[in-house]
């Protein structure tokens, strides 16, 4: 178990309450990826929501079983994982280790659990995970666009949201 004071170090939980950090810190632990590695892969079951700590990682996927695409990267205090809260819990994309890489893990069926027991705790985790698949969509639709029509067609395409009042 984790310290709700180590809990407070990753901006994914800015504005969560104490009591509610230690209910997830029941549910959390650290664990050290190598460059490399594959953290999960497409297709496997779905346990944990991953906040990365120090690193970078790539979201891939395969395109007819053969071509591999990166979709995304992350680094420090950004989070994956999101099939681990939402059915059928399996891995919608691959994530390989670009570099030696810190992650918190949070156990996906216990804080299920946890949310439903605790209505806002469940509120403020989902408005997470609906923003964390908001970003991915985004990101997926840029590399789709890119690897048709090139980096001057993403910037014709995609309006910034991040400064609209909604």
């Amino acid at each position: 178990m984790l310290l709700v004071a180590k809990l407070k170090e990753f901006k994914f939980f800015n504005g969560l309450e104490d009591d509610f950090l230690e209910e997830m810190a029941i549910v959390a632990s650290l664990k050290d990826y190598k460059k490399g590695e594959y953290i999960f892969k497409e297709g496997d079951d779905s346990d944990f929501l991953y906040i990365v700590e120090k690193g970078k990682v790539a979201l891939e996927t395969r395109i007819y079983s053969e071509k591999v695409v990166r979709l995304a990267t992350v680094r420090k205090d950004d989070y994956f994982g999101w099939s681990s809260v939402v059915e059928p819990y399996k891995c919608t994309a691959s994530r390989y280790v670009l570099e030696d890489t810190t992650c918190l893990l949070l156990n996906g069926k216990v804080m299920r659990e946890a949310c439903k027991n605790n209505t806002k705790l469940g509120y403020f985790l989902m408005e997470k995970v609906a923003k964390m698949i908001s970003i991915q969509l985004k990101k997926t639709r840029e590399q789709l666009i890119y690897s048709h029509f090139g980096q001057r067609e993403v910037k014709k395409v995609f309006v910034d949201y991040s400064a609209s009042p909604n």
